[in-house]
Order: structure tokens, then sequence, then C-alpha cells
């Protein structure tokens, strides 16, 4: 099966199953929760790929995963965690 498929599928399941924390938001784009971490923390750059699924996975703007400061990203990836968890929840 091609990547580009087998992303598409992660990113769906993702959706489906809630994703609640930084570990199980690393898994669904195919990255170690270490590797994560250092972006987040901007150590590291992130490949295009990466940002992209972030992007549809978590509905941030690219900008802000690329290049909003550290305080913008922790608080967009907060919300986005915090949501995830409501509706797991309320099994939505």
């Amino acid at each position: 099966m091609p990547r580009n498929k087998l992303i598409e599928i992660g990113v769906s399941v993702a959706k489906k199953n809630f994703i609640t924390t930084q570990w199980e938001l690393a898994a669904a784009v195919d990255r170690s929760q270490e590797h994560l971490s250092a972006w987040k923390n901007r150590k590291v750059n992130p490949s295009e790929d990466m940002v992209q699924r972030l992007a549809k996975i978590t509905e941030i703007p690219v900008v802000v995963l690329v290049a909003g400061s550290k305080k913008v990203l922790d608080k967009k990836l907060k919300d986005f965690f915090a949501v995830q968890k409501k509706m797991k929840m309320m099994n939505l």
C-alpha cells in the first residue's frame, strides 16, 4: 500500500479514536514522542509531511505549527487535547 494511503488511513483512525496525549499525537503522525517534544520545544524543524499531518489532525494552522511562538503552540495543543478528552468522555 502506498505511504500516502497509509497516512490517510492513520489520520482517519486518529480522528475516530480521539487523541488525548502527546504520545498518541506522535503515533498518529508516525513520529516518536521524543521527536514531537523536541519539535514542540523548537529544538528540531518538522518535515513538511509531519506539519501537514499535524495540521490535518489538530486543525492548527500550518503557520502556527511552523513559525508560531512556543507559548501559542502550547496553548493550541492544550486546547486540542482538552476538546479531544471531552469528546471521548461524551463518546462522540
